[in-house]
């Protein structure tokens, strides 16, 4: 069973920039911060596969060495156990559908 979580992925002020520490393992069913400088979200991978869904605005996903860009009404399906990072384009919404059960690790 998945679980759908609307974000809002904006640029933020480095003050107000919050990342978990490196090699952070997050609880099941975490939810990242969703809000970085320069809209650049934390290198990270999954131990299960989730979908991206982009309502409004874009972003890239640079993921096995590619950058896919991804406007709205696309979807990306991301492997479980790939190193991937988002980028945000422009400020967007979007619903990441992940299991309840999926943990996340981050990297610098």
């Amino acid at each position: 069973m998945a679980t759908v979580k609307p974000e809002t992925y904006s640029h933020v002020p480095d003050h107000q920039t919050q990342h978990p520490p490196p090699g952070h393992r997050r609880q099941p069913g975490g939810q990242a911060n969703g809000r970085t400088s320069r809209g650049l979200l934390p290198k990270h991978l999954a131990d299960q596969e989730s979908i991206v869904f982009v309502h409004e605005g874009e972003c890239i996903i640079h993921i096995n060495n590619a950058d896919v860009c991804l406007k709205p009404g696309e979807a990306y399906a991301v492997p479980a156990d790939v190193v991937h990072q988002i980028k945000v384009i422009r400020d967007f919404r979007g619903i990441h559908i992940m299991p309840k059960e999926i943990q996340f690790t981050y990297f610098d």
